[in-house]
């Protein structure tokens, strides 16, 4: 059973803002703040300038220049689009900063489903998950079928400070073409999840 996503390449921001119904400016509770600022004239801006805001996550035009020039998501990217989806779905756990994995003070999440994007390998973003499994099991979703380092490892025994032994399974999705989208397929695969979805039966479109 096939389903076909669409994954506008270089839109990272927009595809995630519009997959979670999220507008310029939305009053809603359950909505994040967004509004683009490069809407105003104004001729100073630099790479420096704020481009956009979602809620307290500034983002700035050397973040917008990414997006539009294949490069890989920054931290900043991948914690605006995590703030979204938590703003969306209040009832999952995780979406933290990823730089948080850094000093390893994520939150423990034991026993709750959660959602958290990882960077690895020094420029590689992957996605892992509960949600959906049973007690001290965590998955995996990786673009390019990696597998976790040791420190990886000791970061998903972080989040989860179980007594218990910790299965870590890595499911198989779809293979990325480049190098680059990798944080693109990791966001792509948080909504998959946190709609009802099964990344591994999606299929996305990178041109």
């Amino acid at each position: 059973m096939g389903v076909t996503n669409v994954l506008a390449k270089r839109q990272a921001m927009c595809v995630v803002i519009t997959a979670i119904q999220v507008e310029n400016v939305s009053t809603s509770q359950n909505y994040a703040v967004v509004s683009d600022l490069t809407d105003q004239p104004n001729p100073s801006f630099t790479a420096d300038s704020t481009w956009t805001v979602v809620e307290g996550i500034s983002l700035t035009m050397e973040d917008k220049m990414i997006l539009a020039s294949n490069k890989w998501l920054s931290d900043s990217h991948v914690s605006a689009a995590q703030f979204l989806l938590k703003k969306q779905h209040p009832n999952i756990s995780g979406f933290e900063p990823p730089t948080l994995q850094y000093t390893r003070t994520f939150s423990v999440h034991k026993g709750k489903d959660f959602i958290q994007c990882l960077h690895v390998l020094s420029n590689h973003w992957i996605l892992i998950s509960s949600v959906g499994c049973p007690a001290n099991v965590i998955l995996v979703y990786d673009s390019m079928n990696t597998r976790l380092s040791t420190s990886n490892k000791a970061i998903v025994a972080d989040l989860l400070q179980s007594e218990h032994h910790i299965t870590i399974k890595y499911v198989k999705t779809q293979y990325q073409k480049g190098y680059s989208d990798c944080g693109l397929f990791a966001i792509a695969n948080a909504v998959a999840i946190c709609n009802g979805l099964s990344p591994e039966y999606l299929k996305y479109d990178q041109n």
